[in-house]
């Protein structure tokens, strides 16, 4: 904290120090390096830690390893800073035995340390993985990154929980050379757990990330539910107008695909607010998917029946009626 002080010219915030701390494991040198990154970041852009001195530090401890050590630590940079060697075994297609000696050299040369599960190494340093990966071509990042996705779908054909976030994480890259609805898919899965986690603002990160990712190549009853995903967590957030918009979009997708039941599930994503400008928007919703829904399904007309009679009231108390 100290030395980022003395670098910035003022008092740093705790969560900084904290986070420079995590990345660096308070070397000094790297210490530096993310200080001169926060010194010469724009106001709003996004801290890239590993500079140019940061690459070029680490290029030169990889020079002195063998190749096959070189290919081994760089396939582990993009499954993370702790990583199963079998994995990165299967990745490469390689024995596993072999993997173990190019990480045991790795690891001379001041690279990767034992993690806190047992036969599992990891990257002395955050920015150390950063900076391998960082210091890949897009073309092997992309193949690297598909061939972990891969290799983890086979090795879990259910996966659940971190495996879920691992595979979202690695197709988000993939992506880009093909395989967008794979992608998607996965994305949208890993989107839902982080709600059953309650982790409620990554999980708007990934259906959005699942959203753009999808583009033309998502159906639309997939995109429309996708849309819903997103509200749910926008709301769940706190962001309710946010929400609301993603409701609205959801609302007008469905109702071009001839959906009433989701135009429906639109408009029951958020209760009512006694914000007027949001309970008028919940309250047209209910309106639209009364309208399309009819008689049938008459549990799920209920439940929109019931959501505009509560928005109403809402309004009502609210003066916004």
């Amino acid at each position: 904290g100290r030395q980022l002080a003395s670098m910035l010219g003022d008092e740093v915030d705790a969560r900084q120090v904290e986070y420079v701390h995590g990345v660096t494991g308070g070397n000094p040198f790297f210490v530096k390096e993310v200080g001169r990154a926060l010194t010469d970041r724009r106001a709003g852009e996004p801290l890239s830690p590993v500079t140019i001195s940061v690459r070029e530090a680490i290029g030169a401890r990889l020079e002195r390893l063998s190749p096959r050590s070189v290919e081994i630590v760089r396939a582990a940079s993009v499954v993370g800073r702790e990583f199963s060697p079998s994995l990165v075994a299967a990745m490469l297609e390689v024995p596993l035995v072999d993997c173990l000696s190019a990480l045991d050299e790795a690891a001379s040369a001041g690279l990767l340390e034992p993690a806190s599960i047992p036969d599992e190494p990891r990257f002395v340093h955050a920015l150390i993985r950063d900076a391998v990966e960082d210091g890949l071509h897009a073309s092997e990042r992309v193949r690297l990154h598909r061939r972990a996705a891969e290799t983890i779908e086979q090795s879990h054909p259910t996966p659940a929980g971190a495996w879920l976030f691992d595979l979202a994480r690695h197709w988000s890259v993939a992506a880009i050379d093909g395989d967008r609805s794979k992608a998607t898919r996965w994305i949208g899965e890993a989107a839902h757990e982080a709600m059953r986690q309650l982790a409620y603002e990554d999980a708007a990160r990934l259906f959005r990330r699942a959203l753009d990712i999808g583009g033309g190549e998502v159906d639309e009853v997939d995109r429309c539910r996708l849309l819903l995903g997103l509200a749910g967590a926008l709301y769940l957030s706190s962001d309710i107008f946010g929400g609301l918009d993603a409701c609205v979009e959801a609302a007008s997708l469905a109702r071009d695909i001839r959906r009433p039941d989701l135009v429906a599930e639109a408009a029951l994503v958020t209760p009512p607010t006694l914000i007027p400008e949001a309970d008028l928007t919940i309250r047209k919703l209910c309106e639209q998917a009364r309208e399309l829904l009819g008689p049938e399904p008459p549990a799920l007309a209920a439940r929109v029946s019931a959501r505009f009679a509560e928005t109403c009231e809402s309004l009502a108390d609210g003066d916004g009626a």
